[in-house]
């Protein structure tokens, strides 16, 4: 994950400063869905407008691009066509598709 790590590069540094403003964003949001927050959707932009004017280092590239990415432990972080960004939250226990192999004894 991106934001687990020190940033190396001007580039990252950036990255990391915009994921930490969109993170806190959708922490203190109160609505259910993140992307319903204004203050979320403002940092969305940001987002969307550096990725416009630039190339994404390749770390935020294989974490974010094409594919949802951790953004904490509650919500993830896809960026469609390299422009459209869009923050989702998880929820860790609906699992359908996983069998307990060992169930839990009450």
């Amino acid at each position: 994950m991106i934001l687990s790590k020190m940033p190396d590069t001007k580039k990252q540094r950036t990255e990391f400063r915009i994921l930490i403003s969109i993170r806190f964003a959708c922490l203190m949001a109160a609505e259910q869905n993140p992307m319903d927050c204004h203050r979320v959707q403002k940092r969305l932009a940001e987002l969307n407008h550096y990725l416009m004017y630039n190339q994404a280092s390749r770390l935020f590239y294989r974490s974010y691009c094409n594919q949802a990415g951790e953004l904490g432990q509650t919500f993830a972080l896809r960026v469609q066509d390299e422009q459209t960004a869009k923050v989702y939250r998880i929820n860790h226990s609906v699992l359908p598709n996983v069998h307990q192999l060992c169930p839990r004894s009450a």
